[in-house]
């Protein structure tokens, strides 16, 4: 009496090996099927005598053909089939002899060679990867990828553990029958009287494209689009990828997002290309349409009103308005200003007004834009300002305190006539400041400055690119000496590159007030270099720069900034000719990097604290010297100088910044607390001021300070007792 076999369907298969359950269920002998070879296979006979036991799953009479070849594979209603037998190095494909690596049985679990099933017999791509001992297989939209340590199978994003894992032998990888089985939809006949081992291969399926179809609805730029998408697959697959050209004026842009494609399109009728792709990876034909998109009307600015008729001095005023506009867009910006006339001049603020302080016409100017950009014509209303007075602008400003709020000075005080406060002490810590600010518009690649110290150290530039080609501003560290040096690097800041310098001073001085020591020590060998200023982008011409860098050195070593292409290497500054100076601005070697001052106040009078002027306090302008020349050189201004300035008051007073120069913009510590010197945008004259902050009675403060690069030097700590703001 012949043995029963055990015949496996692709049903049963399908609904007995899940991937969780297959991969992971102890994998006896019901199912076999081959496994790939990574390389070229010199096998050998492997001999594995391990006994199995056969679980039954569904007895039918055994199959015949399998113990001879058998060239007609209508046995298999056509289709494909392979033959194995455990350490057999023949197979049987379709009826005729093929030489196989030798699959076997190991524990129970029948092994299959990988590469000659997947490859030669299933049609797949077989990439073997010898760093991550990975094995990937393709076919059609399956993929699958083998992880031979881990023991694991990831398909379509899954991972799947093996019982048994994969085995590498005679340089061929073998895998559990279960795992081809499961994977590629194969169907598997198990003969357990002949141990043979019938592969039955998946009825091929059509490869057919898909169809991509869609249309679109006329729109309004800047509005969602309006779509219907019926792209579909005749084969009922999946459509996994999309892929939209958009024509505009001849040129062509693709990508897999319409939505971000056509965001910023004006008006205008476009073509647009699309294509779809299913999951067998096979592209539909591009399909051509229209997008027509209307003109997207700028908002208009239908009512605009004050709160009060005619405001007096120092009262809080307010403002109402409303627009017309698309109803799906919203208002992003909305843009304030006020103007008067002074002597023949009209002088514009660019922002709301929170208050008046001159009588007589003020213009209020309201502008707002939409989420397109598309900004309104402007609105004006006249405002007619009364001469009583609620506030003067001193008792305003600091009893309704703003951070940096522009102080407009409409009496025309000037401040630089004040009494200086009383400093009782004034001190300078040896901190050696490098210098490069010359020449500040940089005209070709070469070397800014270079000098070698020791100890603290602060490294500072400042230069604008006016060449045609990128520029790269490097700031490195050389060790020229014969023996390792250490270098210990604090706080780093830059800004920039952009086109604005006052913003650029601003946001330095931000920077360096946020910033903590790095802390980082290095140890240069010697010859060795090191660049400080890693990671910024190149300037574009006419793009401007800074940075500030606190090093300490253990032993002299030589510091270097240096213009150079973005493609240079800044270890081969060497082989670049030192810049030439200019007339203006500063380059050289400061032995004064920081400086304390300390102040007392008069509560009977406004004073000025003096800051970034010579007359600030004897020896207080920075008098170095040009190490590229041997030259005397002054910091006139004393930019990248830090200055701790410890006010105390006897009674209640406000502080203004006034500038003494043509514009003024940047930041200042206020007990640790950076805020700005004028948030209302940049001062334009001295006579212009910015409230800061009010020192309570008996309060100390200690404000850190900096002269922002970009702006004019000199500037004014002014300090009014309460008592007085009715005065200015």
């Amino acid at each position: 009496m012949k043995k029963p076999q055990i015949v496996l369907t692709a049903a049963l298969v399908t609904a007995l090996l899940t991937p969780q359950a297959a991969l992971a269920a102890s994998d006896t002998d019901t199912i076999f099927i081959p496994g790939i070879p990574i390389s070229e296979e010199n096998t050998t006979d492997t001999t594995d005598t391990t006994k199995t036991t056969n679980t039954t799953v569904e007895e039918k009479p055994e199959t015949t053909n399998t113990d001879t070849l058998n060239n007609d594979n209508t046995l298999y209603n056509g289709r494909d089939y392979v033959i194995l037998t455990p350490n057999s190095k023949t197979a049987n494909f379709n009826g005729t002899a093929t030489e196989s690596p030798a699959p076997y049985i190991k524990n129970g679990t029948s092994m299959l060679p990988l590469r000659f099933i997947c490859q030669d017999i299933l049609k797949a791509n077989v990439n073997w990867n010898n760093t991550t001992k990975t094995v990937q297989v393709d076919k059609n939209a399956l993929s699958v990828k083998i992880d031979l340590k881990k023991g694991t199978v990831i398909s379509d994003g899954k991972t799947y553990p093996m019982t048994v894992k994969p085995e590498l032998k005679n340089n061929t990888t073998y895998i559990p029958l279960r795992l081809l089985a499961e994977l590629f939809n194969c169907q598997v006949n198990f003969d357990s009287a002949t141990k043979k081992i019938t592969v039955i291969l998946p009825v091929a399926v059509p490869q057919i494209p898909p169809v991509a179809y869609v249309q679109f609805n006329a729109i309004t730029a800047g509005q969602a689009l309006d779509y219907m998408d019926t792209s579909y697959d005749p084969s009922g697959l999946n459509i996994i990828k999309r892929e939209w050209q958009v024509i505009n004026n001849g040129v062509t842009t693709s990508g897999n997002n319409i939505a971000a494609l056509t965001k910023k399109l004006n008006q205008g009728t476009y073509t647009i290309r699309y294509r779809v792709q299913n999951s067998q990876k096979l592209w539909s034909d591009w399909q051509e349409t229209s997008l027509i998109i209307l003109k997207n009307e700028a908002p208009v600015i239908t009512t605009f009103n004050i709160n009060t008729t005619k405001p007096q001095i120092g009262q809080d005023v307010d403002f109402s308005y409303t627009t017309q506009n698309e109803s799906w867009e919203s208002i992003t910006a909305v843009s304030w200003s006020f103007s008067w006339e002074e002597d023949g001049t009209t002088i514009t603020k660019n922002y709301k007004p929170r208050a008046f302080f001159k009588p007589g016409e003020n213009t209020v100017t309201l502008k707002v834009q939409d989420a397109f950009g598309n900004w309104s014509e402007p609105a004006s209303l006249e405002v007619n300002i009364s001469s009583k007075i609620t506030a003067t602008e001193a008792e305003y400003r600091f009893t309704n305190l703003l951070k940096g709020d522009l102080y407009l000075n409409m009496a025309k005080v000037n401040f630089n006539l004040l009494d200086t406060a009383n400093m009782i002490n004034f001190a300078i810590e040896p901190v050696t400041q490098l210098f490069s600010d010359n020449p500040e518009k940089v005209y070709r690649y070469g070397v800014l400055y270079k000098d070698t110290a020791q100890g603290n150290i602060r490294l500072h530039y400042y230069h604008e690119n006016i060449m045609t080609e990128p520029m790269k501003i490097y700031t490195l560290v050389h060790n020229t000496s014969d023996v390792p040096v250490t270098i210990t690097i604090g706080k780093v800041a830059s800004a920039g590159p952009t086109r604005v310098s006052l913003q650029l001073g601003t946001k330095l001085g931000e920077n360096y007030f946020n910033a903590s020591p790095s802390g980082k020590t290095i140890t240069l060998a010697p010859d060795g270099k090191y660049l400080l200023n890693p990671g910024i982008r190149a300037m574009k011409t006419n793009e401007v720069e800074a940075a500030l860098i606190d090093v300490y050195a253990s032993s002299p070593v030589t510091f270097v900034t240096v213009a150079m292409s973005d493609a240079m290497n800044y270890k081969d500054y060497t082989y670049l000719y030192q810049l030439e100076r200019e007339i203006s601005h500063t380059r050289g070697t400061f032995l004064n990097g920081n400086m304390n001052m300390t102040f007392e106040l008069n509560s009977n009078k406004a004073e000025k604290i003096i800051l970034g002027r010579a007359d600030a306090h004897e020896n207080y302008s920075g008098i170095g010297i040009d190490a590229t020349t041997g030259n005397e050189a002054k910091n006139l201004g004393n930019y990248g100088v830090l200055h701790t300035i410890t006010i105390t008051a006897e009674t209640r007073t406000g502080i203004l910044v006034n500038p003494r120069g043509s514009i003024f913009q940047g930041v200042l510590c206020w007990n640790g607390e950076i805020r700005p010197i004028s948030a209302m945008g940049y001062m334009r004259n001295n006579r212009e001021a910015a409230a800061i902050g009010i020192i309570e009675a008996g309060e100390t403060v200690t404000i850190t300070y900096m002269t922002p690069d970009g702006s004019d030097s000199p500037m004014l700590l002014v300090a009014i007792p309460a008592d007085l703001w009715n005065e200015y």
